[in-house]
């Protein structure tokens, strides 16, 4: 007999469906934000039960802990639905999302922040590549030169990683 709390949600589209208001809240709470005074418009399709969960919504930026309170549950909890067949591509979808808006910040001059967070919510790395190609034939050297060329070789190799 499984042990926890019972899956906050049965179904990937009940789950698809506080995801899509709380996406609309935050575009709502941006758009307020830059002083459109008809920001409140967008929310008005909503029914009462989903107004409560707009309501609840203060980001003007999507944020994987943003949409974690918004469907009711922590970020860890977030990501043990991922791993779930059917609610994968929704999570992945609504992540995506987030992505792309800290994409954007980047070019908005938000940037250290957002490296932040797009290094430790969606796997970016900082990348340095060295490639070092050399042969030779050992065949006819004494131990002396021999010993030489490696000392030259380790040098070059440590050099190349400090580049």
């Amino acid at each position: 007999m499984p042990a926890g709390r019972p899956p906050k949600y049965k179904t990937a589209k009940e789950m698809q469906k506080v995801i899509d208001i709380y996406f609309l809240a935050v575009r709502a709470h941006a758009k307020q934000a830059q002083g459109d005074e008809q920001a409140h418009t967008l929310l008005d399709g909503l029914s009462a039960s989903e107004l409560l969960i707009a309501n609840d919504i203060d980001d003007m930026r999507p944020t994987v802990s943003g949409l974690a309170l918004a469907l009711d549950m922590t970020t860890q909890a977030v990501r043990d639905y991922e791993v779930k067949d059917e609610f994968l591509c929704t999570i992945k979808k609504a992540k995506q999302r987030i992505e792309n808006a800290l994409e954007n910040n980047l070019y908005a001059g938000q940037v250290v922040g957002t490296i932040f967070n797009l290094k430790n919510n969606f796997g970016w790395k900082d990348k340095t590549e060295s490639t070092v190609n050399a042969s030779m034939s050992i065949t006819d050297l004494s131990a002396d030169e021999l010993e030489r060329r490696k000392k030259s070789l380790e040098m070059q190799l440590a050099q190349s990683k400090q580049d």
